[in-house]
């Protein structure tokens, strides 16, 4: 299965692995997720982040939650995360022996306003061979967008830089 998710990544530059875990895997990590950003939208959470700072009518308008391991937002998060099988399989498609996480940030969609970021690299280096993100949707997403390697030069249309330097 995962040979051809190897060559798909070299080829486009990422991979997706639709329903790559089961819904009974993904209930409690729903749960916990649904209540740090009730949480948070009450501001009982200050590694918050808001875009769009709109009045809602369900509390702060949250876009992302900072840190959402930490024991002080959720004691059951990362227990039922870390329950989820997939280290092994992302090592044996990025061909590496290990990894760290730098960042972790668990973010929700407002019902009522959509978000729109500019293009831009998360990575402050191109190309970066040493460095992957890793998105786990818990609900449906059709906004989220990746370039392909392919089309890699047309970025330079928006000032993305596509060469082989520091940003």
């Amino acid at each position: 299965m995962f040979e051809n998710k190897i060559s798909e990544l070299q080829k486009n530059g990422f991979i997706h692995l639709k329903n790559y875990f089961k819904e009974d895997e993904l209930k409690h990590l729903c749960n916990d997720s649904a209540n740090i950003i009730k949480k948070a939208k009450k501001g009982s959470w200050k590694h918050i982040r808001i875009y769009r700072d709109y009045f809602s009518l369900d509390g702060l308008n949250i876009f992302g939650v900072d840190y959402p391991f930490n024991h002080e937002i959720s004691n059951t998060i990362y227990n039922n995360f870390n329950k989820l099988n997939y280290k092994d399989d992302l090592l044996k498609i990025l061909g590496w022996n290990d990894f760290k996480t730098t960042v972790l940030r668990l973010h929700s969609n407002s019902k009522f306003y959509k978000y729109q970021g500019t293009w831009h690299r998360d990575d402050q280096n191109y190309p970066s061979p040493n460095s992957v993100q890793a998105i786990l949707y818990l609900k449906d997403e059709a906004g989220f967008k990746i370039v392909p390697k392919t089309k890699n030069d047309e970025l330079e249309d928006y000032f993305i830089n596509t060469k082989n330097d520091n940003i």
